[in-house]
């Protein structure tokens, strides 16, 4: 069995999926494992994720690209990632050994399944935020997704993008990643005062860094006395800066209070999520990551958003939500006063959230992988069967074969 995971793009997929990679690599010796990487420094960070799982058999490999496609993708950088449809033309030979192929996102899944209709298509989420690009029809092109926890397992089964059989539950791969291969934050600051973390999202239609981005630094530049900031955007903020409108004015590098991170490693491996005592967000899915440990958090709504029953807006219940940028400093401390009323409704979102056990998620992920491959091979003669999994159980044997249900399951 040949099993690929592409990264046709960013780095900081690999915290989500590369480490099921290197444990599904040690699940069975005949399993081959290829990790598929766009470019160099998506090789980099695989490689630097490697040394927490010692004895992993995979292969990592930098994929093909045209000279012509690699200047489009740098001319084209601030706007978007052209070039998937190039990037898996041009390795259609690589591809065609795989029996599956695990993404971390939708961006691919459409493309392969046109080209390889009989590849398994594996999907491992990368985040587990509320807003409704997460509710995405491109699923229904999966044959099997792992999801993180009860709320998008919910999620999805009302959409009618999962069916039973067809996905898993196996907690956040990130969290095994980070406590293996970086587990001690290191300090930003060599102050006490407390450190607030601005998350901005790069969609322009729902971040907040557009309308009030450059208020939220001025008031901490002002503040230096009061407060630390860490500034630490989605990385497409400012890597697609043309289209999201990612610019930051000089007079911000040069403030003593203010850690200004664009894109780092340190911005990927929950590094800053730890580091701080206030998150300052507005629909990241890095929120719940910074709810591992329940801390104060507060919410960015420049929009003046009717949210509270909205669930593309859930986690804004994780903290007081601010609609005038005037009253920063007073909400900040209002966040921190009020954390405790909060608390209660973090635990829950978190658990929620991310189903986790003593078991690592990516070895619930390794597991699941496997034993769904090995359903999908089974013939009419066999007595096993497929149904979903939950909590990384392995898969329940059922007595309901024959071609009617083989159909079904390969379908």
């Amino acid at each position: 069995m040949r099993i690929g995971f592409l990264f046709h793009n960013c780095a900081y997929k690999l915290w989500h999926a590369a480490p099921i990679a290197f444990e599904l690599s040690q699940l069975d010796a005949e399993i081959e494992v290829v990790i598929f990487c766009a470019d160099q420094s998506v090789l980099d960070m695989a490689e630097h994720i490697a040394t927490g799982y010692p004895g992993h058999r995979c292969s990592i490999e930098i994929l093909y690209l045209p000279a012509y496609v690699l200047g489009l993708r740098r001319l084209l950088k601030s706007l978007c990632a052209p070039g998937k449809g190039a990037l898996l033309r041009c390795n259609a030979k690589s591809f065609s050994t795989l029996d599956a192929l695990v993404v971390p996102d939708l961006t691919c899944v459409k493309l392969n399944k046109q080209q390889r209709p009989g590849l398994r298509m594996i999907l491992s989420k990368h985040g587990a935020g509320d807003r409704a690009q997460a509710i995405d029809p491109r699923m229904a092109l999966v044959d099997f997704v792992l999801v993180p926890g009860p709320k998008l397992e919910r999620r999805f089964k009302a959409a009618q993008l999962v069916r039973e059989g067809a996905y898993a539950v196996i907690g956040y791969v990130k969290f095994d990643a980070v406590g293996k291969v970086a587990p001690v934050a290191r300090a930003i600051f060599d102050n006490d005062r407390p450190v607030v973390l601005y998350n901005p999202h790069f969609e322009p239609s729902l971040s907040s860094w557009k309308p009030w981005g450059l208020e939220v630094l001025d008031f901490f530049s002002r503040n230096a006395d009061s407060y630390n900031l860490i500034f630490a955007p989605h990385i497409k903020l400012f890597e697609r800066w043309l289209r999201c409108g990612g610019h930051l004015p000089r007079r911000f590098w040069h403030c003593a209070n203010i850690h200004i991170d664009l894109g780092s490693p340190a911005s990927e491996n929950m590094s800053y999520t730890r580091a701080a005592d206030i998150y300052l967000g507005d629909v990241s899915s890095q929120v719940y990551e910074y709810i591992q440990k329940p801390q104060p958090c507060l919410f960015l709504n420049p929009r003046g958003i009717d949210w509270e029953s909205d669930p593309n807006y859930a986690n804004w219940h994780l903290g007081p939500v601010l609609c005038d940028i005037g009253d920063l400093g007073a909400a900040l401390a209002q966040a921190a006063a009020t954390h405790d009323r909060y608390k209660p409704f973090q635990q829950q979102a978190f658990a929620d959230t991310f189903e986790l056990s003593d078991i690592p998620s990516a070895v619930r992920a390794a597991g699941a992988i496997q034993e769904y491959l090995f359903a999908c091979g089974l013939d009419t003669a066999d007595s096993r069967s497929l149904t979903a999994i939950s909590g990384g159980q392995a898969l329940t044997q059922l007595q309901n074969t024959g071609p009617a249900y083989a159909a079904q399951l390969l379908s």
